[in-house]
């Protein structure tokens, strides 16, 4: 992650590789979050170029994980919305916000939000109580 972010910050362009070595790193328990988070500060100084925000986008997808919502048992499309609640700020919940806007636009359902520990207390605020497993909006 070092020769990583050493290249970034000398304005050097990330290689599908090195995006891919990144990615994984990011995702590791084992990889320190200030080595994260100087990654990601030195890629957002540098700017991200087209080819690594795709090259990201594939890597990501490739690791994401499959619901295994079988669509037939859905009434119409659905949207996954979910943050971590963790930026610190102390702002707003914007999976919940979200989820407001979808449903003063008129969408009924297909709409799911879960959260973590880390907004507890912002749930508890807003009464959307516990979110181990997904809600649906109902406007």
């Amino acid at each position: 992650m070092k020769a990583l972010i050493e290249r970034l910050k000398a304005g050097i362009d990330l290689n599908a590789g090195d995006i891919g070595v990144a990615v994984a790193l990011l995702l590791s328990d084992t990889t320190e979050d200030s080595m994260k988070a100087d990654f990601l500060t030195a890629l957002h100084r540098k700017g991200e170029s087209v080819e690594e925000i795709v090259c990201f986008v594939q890597q990501l997808i490739s690791r994401a994980v499959d619901p295994l919502i079988d669509p037939k048992n859905l009434a119409g499309p659905m949207i996954d919305v979910c943050g971590t609640g963790g930026d610190g700020l102390d702002l707003f919940n914007v999976s919940t916000t979200i989820m407001f806007v979808l449903a003063a636009s008129g969408v009924e359902r297909g709409v799911t939000r879960a959260g973590d520990s880390a907004s507890q207390r912002d749930r508890a605020v807003a009464g959307e109580g516990d979110h181990s497993t997904p809600r649906h909006s109902r406007p």
